[in-house]
């Protein structure tokens, strides 16, 4: 009878250690499921707000340049699709100045009027009349999170000083447009009461980020021309575009990370 009793103690042992491994095999196979789904749905939400908030922009920027032409100020369109870019003859300042000139101001009244127009359309500002949006198209809901009013410099002079110069210039200019259309430093993201802050802001890059490609390596300062010394002190406008997908992204790792690390932290406690 030990023997017998031995012998069922050896098997139901064996049977337990099955089992657990089998367990273990199962919860693994969850894990991996879990994972592979949460990364999928990442990618799909990466994916799609990218796709959606570029369009967006696209359309904004694109018809910003339209209208600005259409009354005498040309712009740029960054290859990106992302900044507004001033040629020469609309903004540029003098060395170791950030003082706007009399005879580019006419030009920077339009572009305020303009964006005054047509920014809204993608953000929010009380009591702005919505019929200039009707030629978006628009079904995701996408926002503009940001619009960095960038200062640049040419590369002569002090670093501690270029980046104060370049910082000032984006200063003058974004004093410039609110005085001309207070609503636009108004304009926010998205309605105040879903966490929309306000979109125009400045940086200043110094020299930094010339106009001019010169690859990844970083030019020496005798590389310039006096014209492309003129070109870098400038002023260029980024569009930062936001979307619910985006959010939506942030959903994803709420409803599947966690509950994926709850499985882990019971399998190996």
């Amino acid at each position: 009878m030990r023997r017998t009793t031995s012998h069922f103690d050896e098997h139901a042992e064996d049977e337990s250690d099955f089992i657990s491994m089998t367990d273990m095999m199962v919860g693994l196979l969850l894990i991996f499921i879990i994972l592979l789904m949460y990364y999928a749905l990442q990618a799909v939400a990466v994916i799609g707000s990218a796709d959606a908030e570029n369009d967006a922009r696209s359309q904004l920027l694109t018809i910003i340049q339209e209208r600005l032409q259409e009354r005498g100020v040309t712009v740029f369109i960054s290859e990106d699709g992302s900044v507004v870019r001033l040629p020469e003859g609309q903004l540029r300042f003098d060395t170791n100045d950030h003082r706007i000139k009399p005879q580019f101001e006419p030009g920077l009244v339009t572009i305020a009027s303009v964006f005054a127009d047509f920014v809204p359309c993608f953000g929010y500002v009380k009591g702005f009349d919505r019929q200039t949006c009707e030629d978006f198209d628009n079904p995701y809901n996408v926002w503009i999170e940001s619009i960095f009013i960038e200062g640049h410099t040419d590369c002569e002079g002090l670093p501690q000083r270029n980046w104060s110069l370049s910082s000032l210039r984006a200063t003058a200019v974004f004093d410039f447009l609110s005085l001309h259309q207070p609503s636009l430093g108004e304009v926010r993201s998205r309605p105040p009461e879903k966490g929309g802050q306000k979109t125009l802001g400045i940086v200043g890059f110094a020299d930094r980020r010339p106009a001019q490609d010169f690859g990844a390596r970083d030019p020496r300062c005798d590389e310039f021309s006096e014209a492309q010394k003129t070109q870098n002190r400038r002023i260029d406008f980024r569009f930062v575009m936001g979307s619910p997908l985006r959010e939506r992204k942030r959903n994803i790792d709420l409803v599947v990370r966690e509950p994926a690390q709850k499985l882990r932290e019971a399998l190996y406690p």
